[in-house]
């Protein structure tokens, strides 16, 4: 060879290979083959793949050793270099193997790859069904749905850049493995069923992957939104251990069920579930214990987070970032902040128990739940154990909020508290606090302390304190300007404003008979007699109207359905009925005017 050549190929020696060469070598390869069992072989220090199965059915590589069997090309497509591969292959398994690679790169054009995994995948799975106008032999005799995919079993894999890695549309289970010391313990990017149980990863604080597109799913277990289809999935995640300064789950589809599963995640952002993409739905996270690991989740909707068990003593424990709707969080043991910084809509956060240790330190402004605006959410039968921290709070709210109901809790409180544990620093437009209990108090506190506005309704009813001169309700600010229904209290109702003289908080709100309104220093009210609309605005000649706006006329009670200048009352008193007046304004009949007397 010219010496021209010599020297290119000594520069760039696998570039100037023709295909398969620069992809390096294969210890073991079969294509287009059926009921294959490779087992019980030994390979050692293979520039490439280990063994490679293609285009084969009924595929068995059991019980074999491989180490150093890797590949790669720093920071690019980063496109070969597996241990064991099962190319578009039917009813594979891959059992008892150990699969090694602890081979890294010396040279890159960037300084800090050196040193860092040279090696794809130590367990590749990919394409299933048929593909690329190649059939697989004996394709039609397979059901895509009926257990043909792959079985993965009792595998060790240690040291690449994917542990393994699902790319299919079959049915494949993932049972009893071990994946350590890769930058991705299992990444899936299949549309098919996947059973993930009893596997351990641990990502040995390995760090991100120096692939870009692999970085972001850094961690044990990889559910991707890379697929051909939907970005639904069927994935059931259970009775695995988690560990590793990475995330634990990263979730990139919906319908995921993640149970009896263990987190010990360390770092600040290593949360035991992680996703990548918002209004990811119908997420089950139940019956897992969860060592300083955080349930996180961006948009969250219809999440189920139930029955468990979160111990973190510095770290939010579970946390919803951004607008979400229609999540649960029920029946768990809670060390730690639930924290939502976005606005929660139709959420229920019920029949948890919250535990004040000293051990733990509260992640968010001191409180067990944050939630700084809600719409339509419940905190109900929850109990609070703040009997080690006689300040925290159970609840803090501080953006507007609309429909909170907060209703049979339970507060277990130290004998000396005085700070409240309900803290509302917003606008609340509808609240109802009803049927909690306040155990364990000797001194005056606050079970709910509200410092703005109340609006459109107040229900605080028969709740109980053992202390009866505990203040069940506080507002130190603010105005109170909608109904207020204030009964069956063991304990105090105290408002910062002074008595109403008359009903004009209430203009344009609808009263049945027999509602009663309080005067906010609880010194009496009214009874409403006649049920019907209230306002005080009484119709005036050559007045401007706007749409929607409410005026009284001979004791009956209109709405303006056409704006104008009046110069004309309507005077119609058939309930629903629309009014032309001669100045060309409409009213709609809304019925008689409220009546009130004293109580």
């Amino acid at each position: 060879a010219s010496s021209t050549a010599r020297r290119s190929t000594s520069v760039t020696p696998l570039g100037t290979h023709t295909n398969p060469l620069y992809k390096g070598l294969t210890g073991i390869r079969v294509e287009y083959a059926g009921n294959i069992k490779i087992y019980n072989c030994t390979l050692n220090d293979i520039y490439g793949g280990g063994i490679v199965t293609s285009r084969s059915f009924s595929v068995k590589i059991n019980d074999n050793v491989l180490r150093d069997c890797s590949g790669g090309n720093p920071r690019g497509s980063d496109n070969f270099g597996d241990g064991i591969t099962a190319f578009g292959c039917w009813d594979v398994e891959f059992s008892n193997n150990s699969v090694i690679n602890k081979r890294v790169y010396l040279a890159s054009t960037n300084s800090s790859d050196i040193g860092t995994i040279c090696g794809r995948s130590g367990l590749e799975f990919e394409y299933g069904l048929y593909r690329d106008e190649l059939y697989t032999p004996q394709y039609d005799n397979f059901s895509s749905t009926a257990g043909n995919g792959l079985r993965m079993e009792n595998n060790y894999v240690y040291g690449y850049t994917k542990g393994s890695h699902f790319e299919s549309n079959v049915v494949s289970t993932v049972v009893g493995n071990t994946f350590i010391h890769n930058y991705i313990g299992l990444l899936s990017s299949t549309d098919g069923k996947m059973n993930i149980t009893g596997n351990q990863f641990d990502n040995d604080n390995v760090g991100d992957a120096i692939q870009s597109g692999y970085d972001a799913y850094s961690g044990c277990l990889a559910i991707t939104q890379y697929t051909s289809g939907t970005l639904y999935g069927e994935f059931n995640v259970s009775n695995n251990v988690f560990k590793g300064n990475r995330p634990g789950i990263t979730i990139g589809k919906s319908r995921i069920n993640i149970t009896n599963n263990t987190f010990y995640m360390s770092g600040d952002t290593a949360h035991a579930t992680h996703p990548v993409l918002g209004h990811c739905k119908d997420i089950v996270i139940s019956n897992n214990t969860l060592y300083n690991s955080t349930i996180y989740g961006y948009q969250p909707d219809r999440w189920l987070i139930d029955n468990n068990i979160i111990y973190n003593t510095t770290k939010i424990a579970i946390h919803i970032s951004g607008n979400s709707t229609e999540n649960k969080i029920q029946n768990n043991i809670i060390y730690n902040s639930i924290y939502g910084n976005g606005t929660q809509t139709d959420t229920i956060v019920s029949n948890n128990q919250f535990i004040s240790s000293s051990e733990v330190t509260l992640a968010q402004d001191n409180s067990f739940i944050k939630f700084p605006g809600c719409n339509h959410t419940e905190f109900c039968n929850n109990l609070f154990d703040l009997s080690n921290n006689d300040t925290c709070y159970a609840l803090s709210m501080t953006s507007t909020s609309n429909g909170i109901k907060i209703n049979d809790n339970t507060i277990k409180a130290t004998s000396d508290r005085t700070v409240q544990t309900f803290n509302i620093t917003a606008e609340v437009r509808g609240l109802e606090v009803s049927n909690n209990r306040i155990y364990g108090l000797k001194n005056l506190m606050y079970f709910i302390r509200h410092s703005w506005n109340l609006s459109r309704f107040f229900i605080n009813k028969d709740n109980y304190s053992d202390n009866p001169l505990a203040y069940i309700y506080f507002q130190s600010s603010g105005s109170n300007s909608g109904k207020n229904y204030i009964e069956g209290n063991n304990g105090k109702t105290r408002y910062n404003q002074t008595p109403n003289s008359a009903l004009s908080k209430f203009n344009g709100l609808m009263f049945n008979r027999g509602e009663r309104i309080f005067k906010f220093d609880g010194t009496g009210g009214w009874s409403c007699t006649r049920e019907g609309y209230y306002t005080n605005n009484a119709w005036a000649e050559n007045t401007t109207y706007t749409v929607g706006q409410l005026i009284v006329s001979n004791d009956y009670v209109y709405r303006c359905e056409v704006a104008g200048t009046s110069t004309t009352a309507p005077t119609g008193t058939t309930l629903g009925d629309i009014e032309t007046t001669a100045d060309d304004l409409q009213w709609l009949c809304c019925g008689q005017i409220a009546t009130f007397s004293s109580i």
